[in-house]
């Protein structure tokens, strides 16, 4: 199964947003949820675990559940907001710093709802090897129970990219969503690309 970020996510119902984020447990190499940011102006992020998926197909997730139930899914972030008199702030308190100006003036304190030893990775997140960076991760392909079996990074340029297939056993570790690899970039320059999927 691969999981693609920015996939689209469709719910039993309808469409239900796009992939922002996949969460992998590092240790176990397994992806355990999914950060989806739903469709709407607001574009809330929501985390469903990995056993929602029903299917994915790199730029299309099918998710079990309904749109209803993807939006009473835990937010990938909590703001907590400061109240008017917070010690934490020189601001004076009055009635231009209550919600919803509050946000807009950036007073507030933003939390992930990820679990310590998990970790985020998003579109754009590097790969580096041992000698330097090689691109940024594309997709994960899973077993069914969410163990990863590979890495897709997308490497190259604008008009020259390319993707490789990277075998898990490759993989070092991730932290703060960076993957490091135990190959240099010469070894990873000799894997062969693979057909583009997404953008």
């Amino acid at each position: 199964m691969a999981i693609a970020l920015n996939a689209a996510v469709q719910c039993t119902d309808g469409p239900g947003g796009r992939i922002s984020h996949i969460i992998v447990n590092p240790i176990a190499m397994r992806v355990t949820h999914l950060g989806i940011e739903e469709q709407g102006i607001t574009g809330t992020e929501v985390i469903v675990p990995i056993e929602t998926v029903a299917e994915s197909h790199g730029k299309q997730v099918r998710l079990k559940i309904s749109r209803s139930e993807l939006t009473h899914m835990p937010t990938l972030v909590e703001t907590a907001f400061l109240k008017p008199g917070d010690s934490t702030t020189d601001v004076v308190a009055d009635a231009t710093l209550l919600w919803p100006y509050r946000a807009l003036m950036g007073l507030g304190s933003e939390d992930d709802q990820i679990l310590p030893h998990e970790h985020a990775v998003h579109r754009g997140s590097h790969v580096e090897a041992k000698d330097g960076r090689v691109g940024q991760v594309s997709e994960f392909l899973v077993d069914p129970r969410g163990g990863i079996t590979h890495i897709v990074l997308r490497k190259g340029h604008l008009w020259n990219k390319a993707d490789v297939t990277i075998p898990v056993r490759h993989i070092k570790r991730i932290v703060d969503g960076v993957v490091y690899l135990k190959l240099n970039i010469r070894q990873v320059d000799a894997l062969p690309a693979v057909q583009q999927r997404g953008k």
